[in-house]
């Protein structure tokens, strides 16, 4: 029920977006913007704190492009083909959500949790065969909870 434009696009970095920013945005002056990077940045030997800088510096870049948006930041999903580096992904996520905390008009929401079975792990019914990409019920469970989320910011 919320007109949508998708800027995403493969392998992109939180560096990427802030490199892009101009690009990504056009005229556009969305109410929300929905941020989904740093599963790329991780597995590309980027530390946490890395990662956490250059998504300070996107946010920043979308901040000043569109002012009034509301940024809504997800959290970086575990998945199985990279669950090896899951605890440097928690990291930067925790990074994240205390800047996000510090900032208006900025959320940080996690819906990774939702990717996750009873025991902690990934579950495979939320994933394509790759194990990292998400399933169309992967999709689903975080359509659900992120529209959730707008509604509550909506007046």
């Amino acid at each position: 029920d919320i007109a949508t434009l998708n800027r995403g696009f493969g392998g992109s970095q939180f560096w990427d977006v802030f490199q892009f920013a101009e690009r990504i945005m056009g005229e556009h002056k969305p109410e929300f913007i929905v941020l989904y990077s740093g599963d790329n940045d991780i597995s590309s030997g980027k530390s946490p704190e890395w990662v956490f800088a250059d998504c300070a510096a996107a946010v920043a870049r979308l901040r000043l492009l569109a002012p009034a948006s509301h940024i809504i930041l997800l959290a970086i999903k575990g998945s199985g083909s990279r669950w090896e580096q899951y605890p440097a992904m928690q990291q930067a996520n925790k990074l994240m959500r205390d800047y996000t905390d510090t900032l208006d008009n900025v959320s940080f929401l996690d819906l990774g949790v939702l990717l996750l079975d009873e025991n902690g792990q990934p579950d495979p019914g939320c994933f394509l065969q790759d194990a990292l990409h998400l399933s169309e019920e992967g999709y689903r469970r975080w359509n659900e909870a992120l529209m959730a989320h707008i509604h509550t910011l909506q007046p």
